[in-house]
């Protein structure tokens, strides 16, 4: 149960990270309450107020946790202690774990309650979904009681220091430092109120995000079909439910993500190992000493291979028969993106080919996929997928910048012409697949890589086991080398993509050369662009940065890292929805599917139903004949 609390510098840091969050975004977030309330245009009026409701929660939590209370969490201990105000006033620390639970579930139901209000709001007049004041009222109730379950249950576990203090001696004693804070707590993981709430804690992070996002697609598709609104209120409720589905993916990323995160790490036996072992021996126990979570790991990967080699091809197929003629030369760009990601299902999402297996913090693993088992170097199948998940991000940028000269006017200064633009982005891809080149001159071999074991992780050597593993050296050069460049890219590629989008939308707003159905679509195309590069930096580029630090640190657990890669491999099935979500025609195309789909489904049951009846009356007339 070493802690990253026991070292004064990291701690003295995280106080003021938390000081950071107390008076710089707690300011933030009282002004764009202020912009809410006093710049919400008329037509909006109604629908600010669940606006300055989600806001009000936000801004009460940024309180709590960076002024109030500053909580110091040690996971995976069940506990940890507090230096803010209130924890000064000598209030039990029960309670005012119990407040952060009831802010932090808050904002679950402010979300909800903001989508809900939009979706009643578009719903037509005799929807079946449209509902009255009181039942909407009485979902709000039941709705608000739901996503408060954890903090109520919460209620209910145990306020002893003197339980805390015994469990601390039969299980950590290595944290008996806690009892001399001022204000700490501490809770039995295996407990049942605890336990109780991991399960509600899992379900609202199954739920919620499920329900957001189902809802959000309704809207989008409602209103695009909702013929009784004028094309002015139709593209503002488009712009507000592009937002909201902005508003829930980093809901999702930010709230939901963790949490998960943080039951598997506390409910884990093998982070409560005694403290015999070192850190460095403990902090490499990974799940793969584990055969049911190993095996389990395998079948996510499985799904994740077949589901989204699925989609990706659905896609390509949409791509290449039901764009616009007006897009027709813009969607071999996007095809290229698609085709990238194809590749990441393939290779980098393990579906069935390499299928990796990564122990982080500990820069190596092994794989059990198909090539694999033909015999190719594990190292080389490590470069094959470096080379191709860093691949798509090439191909993001390769059609931000198509977008972006085709918008800018003839003779603008950034306007290129196509022999530099090509020269442009050959360096480009030269540039991003730098860390894949620079990972090929690594030298991994079985005997260096057992060294390495046996020198710094002595119980890691089950590895040698496998039948394709790697293992590389952190301190080498190629390495250091490979994570510099991965970092350098993981701050300039956002920035320049972002910018690039920024300008975009602001050379659309000035394009007075533009008539008004172009410049439409061309802010339709590119707010889906900026969608497609949020994704980009949420699912691609925020995993590596913390992977780095994990291998070079070892202070952050592997449960964590295996979260974030378990993420990387749903950028390609996210991608996907997004562009079917947001462009009309694909949405048509995925319509009719289904609709025929469907028909085919109940003309055959009515088939079916009809069979059997002219069956039994046969049957029954049958029977009268021999009776008679």
């Amino acid at each position: 149960m070493i802690n990253f609390t026991v070292n004064p510098t990291l701690e003295f840091a995280f106080e003021w990270y938390l000081y950071g969050i107390g008076f710089i975004v707690f300011p933030l977030n009282l002004y764009t309450l202020y912009l809410v309330f006093s710049k919400t245009s008329k037509r909006s009026r109604t629908y600010r107020y669940f606006v300055i409701h989600i806001q009000v929660w936000c801004t009460l939590v940024d309180l709590h946790v960076g002024l109030l209370i500053m909580p110091m969490p040690l996971f995976p201990l069940a506990g940890g202690y507090c230096t803010g105000l209130l924890c000064r006033t000598g209030l039990p620390a029960h309670y005012l774990a119990e407040l952060c639970y009831f802010l932090l579930c808050g904002t679950f139901f402010s979300m909800g309650l903001s989508i809900f209000y939009r979706h009643q709001l578009i719903l037509p007049c005799g929807h079946w979904l449209r509902m009255g004041k009181v039942k909407l009222s009485a979902l709000f109730f039941l709705f608000s009681i739901f996503t408060q379950l954890p903090s109520l249950t919460y209620l209910f576990c145990a306020n002893d220091k003197s339980d805390y203090i015994k469990y601390l001696k039969e299980n950590h004693p290595a944290m008996l430092w806690l009892t001399q804070k001022e204000t700490w707590i501490l809770y039995d993981p295996y407990a049942f109120p605890m336990r109780w709430i991991a399960l509600e804690v899992a379900a609202l992070s199954i739920i919620l995000p499920l329900l957001y996002f189902i809802i959000a697609t309704h809207l989008y598709r409602g209103i695009s079909m909702a013929t009784f609104m004028s094309i002015k209120t139709r593209t503002l409720h488009k712009r507000i439910v592009m937002v909201l589905i902005g508003q829930v993916l980093i809901f999702c990323v930010f709230l939901i993500i963790p949490l998960p995160v943080f039951i598997i790490s506390i409910s884990n036996r093998s982070n409560f190992d005694d403290d015999r072992k070192s850190l460095r021996n403990a902090i490499m126990i990974n799940f793969t000493v584990n055969p049911i979570l190993e095996h389990a790991f395998e079948w996510y990967l499985y799904g994740i291979g077949t589901i989204v080699l699925t989609l990706n091809l659905f896609t390509m197929y949409l791509i290449c028969s039901k764009t616009p003629k007006h897009s027709r030369t813009y969607r071999y760009f996007v095809l290229q993106i698609q085709l990238s990601a194809i590749w990441s299902t393939l290779v980098d999402l393990n579906a069935g080919l390499v299928m990796p297996m990564p122990l982080f913090p500990l820069p190596g693993g092994y794989c059990t996929g198909l090539l694999c088992r033909a015999g190719i170097s594990t190292h080389y199948l490590v470069v094959l997928c470096f080379f191709v998940l860093f691949g798509t991000f090439f191909s993001m940028g390769l059609s931000i910048f198509y977008r972006h000269q085709l918008i800018l006017p003839r003779g603008h200064w950034l306007r290129i012409r196509k022999e530099v633009l090509s020269t442009l982005f050959a360096l480009f891809c030269i540039l991003i697949q730098a860390p894949s080149f620079t990972l090929l001159l690594g030298i991994a071999h079985d005997g260096m890589n057992i060294q390495y074991l046996e020198e710094n992780h002595p119980a890691m050597l089950w590895l040698a086991k496998k039948d394709n593993w790697v293992v590389y050296d952190p301190n080498s050069l190629t390495l250091r080398l490979g994570c510099y460049e991965v970092a350098a890219l993981s701050i300039i590629l956002p920035t320049l993509y972002f910018g690039i989008a920024l300008h975009l939308y602001r050379g659309i707003s000035l394009a007075t050369f533009m008539s008004i159905k172009t410049r439409t679509l061309h802010t339709r195309i590119v707010m889906v662009l900026i969608g497609q590069v949020l994704i980009f930096c949420v699912f691609l580029i925020i995993p590596f940065p913390i992977f780095i630090l994990s291998m070079y640190t070892e202070q952050i657990g592997h449960e964590i890292n295996l979260s974030l890669f378990a993420m990387l491999l749903l950028y390609s099935w996210t991608h996907s929805i997004v562009l079917i979500a947001t462009t009309p025609s694909y949405q048509a195309a995925v319509s009719k599917s289904f609709h025929s789909l469907f028909s085919k489904f109940i003309c055959r049951t009515v088939y079916d139903e009809e069979s059997r009846t002219l069956r039994l009356v046969t049957k029954a007339t049958s029977n009268e004949d021999i009776l008679l």
